[in-house]
């Protein structure tokens, strides 16, 4: 996590907002920690550069499963881009995004609202390598890309180790 706050805040970036989808739990009763690991890591790499963290920033959709865990990424992204900047508080000039399809949500609210990625907001977001999904705004968004064919891979070198 320590990489997208410093490119972020590398660009100048002071106000940083954390989203990330809702997980369903196994339980579709139970509700999920409000803090989860992920957003642990953020809290701490925003510390380490000497950022405050601004609690209305960070959504990441922790509560009942009911609320959150039918709903697509892509429309929990444009959900809550929409949520952010209609109001008149506080708003991001970095955002982290854990899920490239909630990007793909936001972006599309964002362009609805004439927020442009790069200039008003500045967004970093894990992508599958080879992605098509941020065509036309690929040198506006930081993509933190990995490469899910390697790590299948790896997946199954470490399981036949382990057999």
């Amino acid at each position: 996590m320590s990489s997208p706050v410093r490119a972020l805040a590398e660009r100048g970036c002071r106000r940083i907002g954390f989203w990330m989808p809702a997980v369903p739990a196994l339980d579709p009763d139970e509700a999920t920690p409000e803090r989860c690991e992920l957003t642990d890591v953020f809290v701490q790499s925003m510390v380490e550069h000497g950022l405050k963290v601004e609690e209305s920033l960070v959504k990441n959709n922790r509560g009942p499963v009911k609320e959150f865990g039918q709903e697509p990424n892509a429309q929990q992204g444009y959900r809550i881009a929409e949520e952010v900047f209609e109001s008149r508080a506080l708003r991001p000039d970095g955002i982290v995004i854990t899920d490239d399809t909630m990007t793909q949500g936001a972006l599309l609210a964002m362009a609805q609202r004439g927020i442009r990625p790069g200039r008003d907001v500045v967004i970093a977001t894990h992508a599958n390598r080879g992605t098509s999904l941020f065509m036309g705004s690929s040198e506006d968004v930081i993509r933190l890309e990995f490469d899910p064919v390697e790590l299948v891979s790896r997946l199954f070198q470490l399981l036949e180790t382990l057999m």
